[in-house]
């Protein structure tokens, strides 16, 4: 494995660059929100790293060596790009609305609603995550949340998309009343059954969406 040289202080980095194009220190400053001591200051630092000087200082501006300009091509260079990578991230990321719901609900009502979502808001792609696991929205990995339970969650906002029937012991009875063949022919009000229990909805009311 190839050893890699370690670069200099990042910050030191971006206050030659934005010297050798302004061509004065206390623009700089300005520039970056320093003051034009702390420029100097990362300057020396960085040509006591590299043991060579990078300007010729003037009376009113400061002036790039050969090696200097050389350093400067190559600064602007990785800044241009490190700066068109992120933007083009932020880009991709505005671009796509993440989505986590729990399978069940993906599977039964997300997923045959978003054809129409995406017609609607041609611009934006639909990522849906159905694991089951919480994700950290706040943290970015999901934009939104959609979970069964009580609407109260201390670090996101949550509205109520609609609340769902609860049966306690998570079945519903029903009491049956139909009269036996017999008993109508006699013209008998038939007894009441007893309850039989059906499958029902398990989980807290409320549907909630988390931002």
């Amino acid at each position: 494995m190839t050893d890699i040289a370690p670069l200099p202080p990042v910050q030191a980095i971006r206050v030659f660059e934005t010297a050798a194009r302004l061509g004065n220190f206390t623009r700089t400053g300005d520039a970056l929100g320093m003051t034009q001591a702390a420029v100097s200051y990362q300057i020396k630092l960085l040509e006591d790293r590299l043991g060579f000087a990078l300007f010729e200082r003037k009376a009113r501006h400061v002036e790039l060596t050969a090696r200097g300009a050389q350093l400067a091509r190559g600064t602007s260079e990785a800044f241009r790009l490190l700066e068109r990578t992120f933007r083009e991230v932020r880009e991709d990321r505005a671009s796509v609305l993440s989505v986590t719901a729990l399978p069940t609900f993906c599977s039964n009502w997300l997923v045959p609603r978003i054809g129409g979502f995406q017609l609607a808001h041609p611009e934006l792609a639909v990522r849906i995550d159905s694991r089951s696991d919480l994700v950290d929205i706040k943290a970015g990995e999901a934009d939104i949340g959609i979970r069964i339970g009580q609407g109260v969650h201390a670090r996101h906002q949550a509205h109520l998309l609609r609340e769902l029937p609860f049966h306690q012991g998570g079945q519903q009875h029903v009491v049956q009343r139909d009269a036996r063949p017999d008993q109508k022919r006699a013209g008998k009000n038939p007894p009441e059954r007893r309850p039989h229990p059906q499958p029902g909805a398990h989980g807290d009311q409320g549907g909630g969406e988390q931002h």
